[in-house]
């Protein structure tokens, strides 16, 4: 809850987060026929505010603002005043949420075809709609209102951070690993493009096979393993060949099992790390 100037009208506000974006959510009652002043210094506490949350942009606001000689008409996304026969503290009124960029999206009328309750708010395609099953009884001047916020949903960028630890590598191993790669085979009916990228994807997974970034697990020789796997995997998925395949599923099979033992023998070897 935001700690609010004394004012003479009821209301509430709280910020909350939702992702990684923040609201003003603000609910107000005023009492009936209020003067103009009640109505700015009200506003005048939404621009506050504003101003001393500068990193909160959107602001909804909710409540009884009592302005029954205000007619709104709906303008998607938002509804817009009905500008004949206006008194003046409509106009004041319009001209004040007008400065804040508020709109106002409530189109259910009451009892007595008119809107008390108002929904300001400066997020764009908010929906309101009377609820058909409210919680509590309903006063006929005050329909249940069901609002829809349209929420951007941001996920977190996810930093695969790591470091190559490449003055600790095994250099015998790379080497002896691309020394095992049949070339001309693998580069076999492609052209100079499709050349250029196998020959560097293979690169980087020598590298990230046999360059530590992971603690200590793996051995050469699943680690060669792995990398004949990946080596039949793009040969098999150039050829389509059914022998192909035979020779990639093979040596997935031996990775898993090898994986397997490797990683018992790890935790055998370093009990306390897990």
């Amino acid at each position: 809850m935001l700690p609010l100037p004394p004012c003479s009208v009821e209301h509430l506000f709280v910020i909350v987060k939702i992702n990684l974006v923040y609201y003003i959510l603000g609910n107000t009652y005023f009492p009936p026929r209020p003067p103009i002043t009640l109505y700015n210094k009200k506003l005048d506490i939404i621009n506050d505010l504003l101003i001393s949350y500068p990193y909160i942009k959107n602001i909804i606001l909710v409540g009884d603002y009592n302005t029954p000689n205000l007619k709104w008409q709906f303008t998607s996304p938002s509804c817009s005043p009905n500008y004949l026969n206006l008194n003046q503290l409509s106009v004041d009124f319009l001209s004040k949420i007008s400065f804040l960029s508020l709109s106002q999206f409530n189109t259910v009328l009451n009892k007595n075809n008119t809107i008390l309750d108002l929904v300001l708010s400066n997020i764009d395609n908010i929906t309101v709609s009377k609820f058909t099953t409210p919680l509590v009884s309903c006063d006929v001047h005050h329909p249940s209102l069901l609002i829809i916020i349209p929420i951007n949903t941001y996920k977190p960028i996810d930093y695969n951070l790591f470091t190559y630890d490449f003055y600790s590598c095994n250099y015998s191993d790379i080497i002896k690993c691309s020394g095992s790669i049949n070339w001309v085979e693998i580069f076999s009916n492609l052209n100079v493009n499709e050349v250029t990228n196998l020959f560097y994807s293979i690169i980087y997974e020598i590298i990230d096979i046999f360059v530590l970034k992971y603690p200590i697990k793996f051995g050469f020789e699943l680690k060669n393993l792995i990398f004949k796997k990946k080596i039949a995997h793009k040969i098999f998925r150039n050829s389509g060949a059914i022998n192909d395949y035979n020779k990639f599923s093979n040596l997935r099979a031996q990775c898993k099992a090898l994986s397997k033992l490797n990683y018992q023998n790890y935790l055998k070897k370093y009990p306390g790390r897990f």
